[in-house]
């Protein structure tokens, strides 16, 4: 039987302890990474982490600077710079590695049943609670700002014409939506696709070696998409609060 995930049920709800243990690890990762990257930091001769960090916000803050004017860039760069590190290493921990516990008894508690493993290692953007969370919490933060200048932000909704409101309503919807869609079903896909290359062989009692350079290609493909969809995540959230703030000469 294929491992399962330890879901805790309380309060009428599920939840997945893989998820929310793998959600703290990569935060903790972000915040080490961060921490290396100040501690020491040097304006002559900067290195290693900090030079990386310093090239991410000089990126990250591009970004920004096309979409709003730089004063207002600059208060949204580090949450962008946040997400996009966060979800690039949350991506990536889809690997090939994995950490499970065998069962023979199983643990009810956790609806696992008897013969069942335990899968401890998960990316947490394959869950499609943290990335429809994190679209909420874009979504929100973007309606929060607007509704600052609330004549504007209603008038949005009637914009070219009244009848145009049912549209612009569901266009809103759609926003939250693909957005955290897109990045759930791009990371699945891959967790999935790596776990069927590695299990197929060793179902048959192989060693997976023939199957090394299909996996290989795919680990780079896998890569390729994680970082794609790290960068677009990061540039529709940009996109949506700049959408609900003042337009200002940049």
């Amino acid at each position: 039987m294929e491992g399962a995930h330890p879901i805790l049920v309380l309060w009428g709800m599920k939840f997945n302890l893989a998820t929310i243990g793998m959600s703290l690890l990569m935060m903790i990762i972000v915040a080490v990474l961060a921490r290396m990257g100040t501690s020491r930091m040097s304006m002559r001769s900067p290195r290693g982490m900090q030079n990386v960090l310093e090239w991410l916000y000089g990126f990250v803050r591009g970004l920004a600077t096309d979409m709003m004017s730089e004063k207002q860039a600059d208060k949204f760069v580090p949450l962008a710079l946040t997400l996009i590190i966060y979800i690039f290493i949350s991506n990536m921990s889809d690997m090939p590695f994995n950490i499970t516990t065998a069962h023979p008894n199983g643990i009810p508690e956790l609806g696992v049943e008897p013969g069942q493993s335990v899968n401890w290692w998960v990316a947490p953007t394959a869950n499609m609670s943290v990335t429809m969370a994190m679209s909420l919490m874009v979504i929100l933060l973007s309606h929060y700002l607007g509704l600052r200048r609330p004549g504007a932000y209603f008038k949005h909704y009637f914009e070219p014409f009244f009848i145009f409101l049912p549209i612009n309503i569901l266009e809103e919807v759609a926003k939250f939506l693909t957005l955290g869609l897109r990045l759930y079903g791009n990371i699945f896909a891959g967790e999935v696709l790596i776990s069927v290359l590695l299990g197929i062989p060793m179902a048959f009692g192989w060693l997976p070696i023939g199957n090394v350079p299909t996996l290989i290609i795919w680990i780079a493909y896998s890569i390729f998409v994680g970082t794609i969809q790290s960068f677009v995540f990061t540039v529709l959230t940009l996109v949506y609060i700049s959408q609900k703030l003042p337009h200002e000469a940049h």
